[in-house]
């Protein structure tokens, strides 16, 4: 089943378009750096080197970009992929064939990863294009080089393993990728419109912002914390681990008691 669905996903035009999207916005970030034109013999006395460089460690309008589209582009890739099984009646042909359940747990599943993808590509792809023109120089506290202060997420990490940090930041990413593609997978068992179920996410991702910033910090918001280098709380961990838990419950429940399939 899991090929099946990855045969599909290299199908559907929409994935392409999303990631697309993704990597041009991440690669004119590069392009549009200054620093890439320098020579490496104007790094020797210089210490910005890679890192301080990478879109994840600077705001600028190409982060932005991302920022404001991020829950749009991870849903648009594949979560209205089961509400086409539905309403095609494709799916009454995989059910035939495979247990009901596990089709919806492996569809649950491939959505997230894909979403995760999705929008952790371009931030690989940024890394590599500036690993390419730039030295990658070990981030330094000395000379105001350094774009992660001591408050914000894992300094220590940063300072003396400053690729793991990248890909922390990355794999967070990747996780709230797949919980905002999933909010939108679950809604697909009460809409039928796949307008509907891709903007539900981006509702809820700027109704988590405005709501978090008032009650708690705008630190705490996904919207800035997923983008910006803020320091680590437990709520990083606590926000998508409650919503995949609830969205599994609601998909996987409401799939099985769903009379259309």
């Amino acid at each position: 089943m899991i090929k099946i669905e990855i045969k599909r996903i290299f199908k559907r035009t929409s994935f392409y378009v999303a990631l697309l999207v993704g990597i041009t916005i991440a690669s004119f970030e590069v392009f549009s750096n200054n620093h890439i034109r320098l020579s490496s013999q104007d790094f020797i006395d210089f210490s910005n080197g890679a890192y301080n460089n990478l879109m994840l460690y600077n705001i600028g309008k190409y982060v932005r970009m991302l920022q404001m589209l991020f829950p749009l582009i991870v849903t648009v890739a594949f979560a209205d992929a089961y509400l086409e099984d539905v309403k095609s009646g494709f799916i009454k042909n995989i059910i035939t064939r495979y247990d009901k359940k596990k089709y919806l747990i492996n569809r649950f599943l491939v959505n997230f990863v894909v979403s995760g993808l999705i929008i952790s590509i371009p931030f690989i792809i940024n890394y590599m294009l500036y690993a390419s023109f730039i030295p990658s120089i070990e981030p330094k506290v000395f000379f105001s080089s350094s774009v992660v202060e001591p408050r914000d997420f894992l300094p220590y990490i940063y300072f003396n393993f400053p690729l793991l940090h990248v890909f922390l930041r990355i794999f967070l990413l990747f996780i709230y990728a797949g919980t905002f593609s999933s909010i939108a997978l679950a809604g697909s068992i009460y809409f039928r419109n796949k307008y509907v179920i891709t903007i539900i996410p981006f509702i809820v991702y700027i109704a988590m912002d405005v709501i978090i910033t008032m009650v708690l910090n705008y630190r705490y918001s996904p919207m800035i914390f997923l983008f910006r280098t803020t320091g680590y709380n437990h709520i990083f961990t606590a926000i998508p681990l409650i919503l995949i838990i609830a969205c599994f419950s609601i998909f996987i429940n409401g799939g099985m008691k769903n009379e259309l399939i």
